[in-house]
């Protein structure tokens, strides 16, 4: 019977153990991530050292070459996706327009034409095919 009565743990303790936990792991993750801020911070500090360095070869892989060149191809690319665009949204405005035309005048004739009897039909489906 003792046994059994120690399998059973009062909830209270458990739950101070796991706010406990919860505590420390928060702790730690702000300790790493200070010590993470510090480390990171200090690289940049000696890579600012050595600017001149770091700026030739900024120079050499052409990020700084001539930036007027760059400023026109950008533009030019620029302005060729904006024509694309439009050309193609004017294209499709253009179908959905003469789509919806079509539904709604043609559309609505001929719906007129299958109402009426079988012989007034063929009489204007030989008037439309002259």
């Amino acid at each position: 019977m003792y046994y059994y009565i120690m399998l059973i743990k009062p909830l209270e303790k458990s739950e101070k153990r796991i706010v406990s936990i919860k505590i420390i792991f928060l702790l730690l993750l702000i300790i790493s991530s200070l010590l993470l801020y510090h480390f990171a911070s200090r690289k940049k500090k000696s890579s600012n050292i050595l600017g001149i360095e770091s700026e030739t070869k900024k120079s050499k892989t052409g990020i700084q070459a001539n930036p007027v060149n760059d400023l026109k191809f950008l533009t030019t690319q620029v302005s060729k996706k904006a024509q694309e665009t439009v050309q193609s949204l004017t294209s499709q405005s253009s179908a959905a327009v003469s789509n919806f035309i079509i539904d709604n005048t043609i559309g609505k004739v001929v719906d007129q034409v299958k109402k009426l009897p079988p012989s007034e039909q063929e009489k204007i489906k030989e008037q439309i095919c002259r």
